[in-house]
Parts: C-alpha cells; structure tokens; sequence
C-alpha cells in the first residue's frame, strides 16, 4: 500500500490504496464536524517493517485543532495514538516536511 495526504476543505487527512490502485480507504478522518477548526493528520510514513505509520496530527482530545505532536498507528489505520514525545514540532505543509523513522 501507498500512504498519502488529501487536503479537503477544512483539514488534511491520511489515505491508504494499493499499489495497483485499489483499495482507495481513509485512514484518519476528523472525530466530531461541530468544532471551531478541525485537526489535520500528514507527512506519514510507514515504519521499515511496514506494520506501523507514524504521522503528524493537530488533533486535541476534544477533536479540534491544536499543537502538532507525532502520532502512530497500525498499518491499516487502528490504534491511532499520540507518541509521548514532548518535543516543539513547527509543521507549515511545505512539501519537504515529512517524519522519518531514521536510518538502521
């Protein structure tokens, strides 16, 4: 599977479709509409084994807009969770701003 970003109207959502195209399915998707700035979820990439995307994503407990933190989940978008990192992440959508799993 290919991992991409959509921006829709509001915010930016994670995709997922195999590579013969596929299997088109979201992976993130907002919580709740009835918020004042809906969260955005970007620059994935999947974790060398491939079980695993780790991810951007604005979302607040209440499901609005907030800080950035580094977020994973399962490579089929379950067990969405925020990584206890307290680290100041400044994410402005340039094209070259993606998370990386480091080198081995």
């Amino acid at each position: 599977q290919v991992v991409f970003q959509i921006k829709g109207a509001a915010q930016t959502d994670l995709w997922a479709v195999n590579t013969d195209g596929s299997g088109l399915h979201a992976l993130t998707k907002p919580k709740t509409t009835l918020v004042d700035s809906l969260p955005s979820n970007v620059a994935a990439a999947y974790s060398p084994d491939g079980q695993y995307i780790v991810f951007l994503s604005n979302r607040t407990d209440s499901g609005e807009a907030g800080d950035w933190h580094l977020w994973v989940m399962n490579a089929d978008g379950s067990e969405q969770r925020q990584l206890p990192v307290a680290v100041a992440i400044a994410y402005t959508y340039g094209d070259d701003q993606v998370v990386s799993w480091g080198a081995e």
